[in-house]
């Protein structure tokens, strides 16, 4: 009973942080200067659980999993440690650990996850998280900001589209999730469907390949009458994708091409160690 106890508890975290992964809204209220989602609080749980485990047990399988990617982890380290050798300061050494944790923990988690063989469990819960959060929006609940939130709902949708385990009894997401991302207005997350399931279709062969453009003919049409009981304001921003001050859909990316050219401006004029993590100057 004792090791059920331990094998639920790590368990239920997983579909928790699956549940909460599209629910981006910040619940520190900017602690710190740090912006910090539930899902950040659960995986920083279960990766505080697996250095209990690894000091208890001298065993770290989860590193290990982690070997080939070491040289690309040991050269984002690298980069991180030179920014802030090169802006010192408390803030700094603050963000630095945050982004240590946006980039490391997903890894071990993940390597977590796979080896107690919880993937589908996690990709599941993710998909209901994803497909309440384009549900929320439909209904006119709009949490989190549309861009981020939107992508989440569309990963949703691309994993639907592309992985046969996942969409076994997950095909009632589709719907929602279809409508949803199209309810978030976020552009970049509409094209990333199409891009996406483009891709899997490339890498996919024989009867997947062919599974998988079936399913997607019933999600494109749902798509379409979903996007044509859209406001007229909503379907206007949808297809609109040049810059320009007529609407608010062209002043979006107008500003995305400001953004792109002081991003330029910045690189060029520091070019090796940057303005500091975080910072904009």
């Amino acid at each position: 009973a004792v090791l059920r106890m331990k094998s639920l508890c790590p368990q239920a975290t997983v579909i928790m942080l699956g549940l909460a992964l599209p629910y981006v809204v910040d619940v520190s209220h900017g602690l710190v200067g740090l912006n910090m989602a539930i899902s950040d609080l659960l995986m920083t749980a279960l990766a505080l659980g697996l250095i209990v485990t690894w000091a208890h047990t001298r065993r770290a399988p989860e590193l290990a999993a982690l070997r080939p990617l070491a040289f690309p982890l040991v050269q984002y380290v690298a980069v991180m440690a030179v920014i802030a050798v090169a802006h010192p300061g408390v803030m700094e050494l603050v963000k630095l650990g945050q982004r240590l944790e946006l980039f490391l923990v997903p890894l071990l988690i993940g390597a977590f996850v796979a080896q107690r063989g919880w993937s589908l469990h996690l990709l599941r819960a993710y998909l209901v998280g994803a497909t309440v959060t384009g549900a929320l929006w439909i209904a006119g609940v709009e949490i989190g900001q549309k861009n981020p939130t939107g992508q989440f709902v569309a990963n949703g949708l691309i994993l639907l589209l592309g992985s046969r385990e996942v969409r076994r009894r997950m095909l009632w997401t589709a719907p929602v999730l279809a409508a949803g991302v199209l309810w978030t207005q976020s552009r970049g997350a509409i094209l990333s469907v199409g891009i996406g399931f483009a891709v899997i279709l490339l890498v996919q062969r024989g009867f997947g390949r062919a599974r998988s453009a079936l399913v997607a003919v019933p999600v494109a049409v749902l798509a379409l009458v979903a996007f044509r009981l859209l406001p007229e304001e909503a379907q206007a921003r949808n297809l609109s994708y040049r810059s320009g001050t007529g609407s608010g859909g062209e002043w979006a990316l107008k500003i995305r091409e400001q953004y792109r050219d002081d991003a330029w401006e910045l690189i060029h004029a520091n070019s090796w160690t940057g303005v500091g993590i975080g910072q904009y100057r």
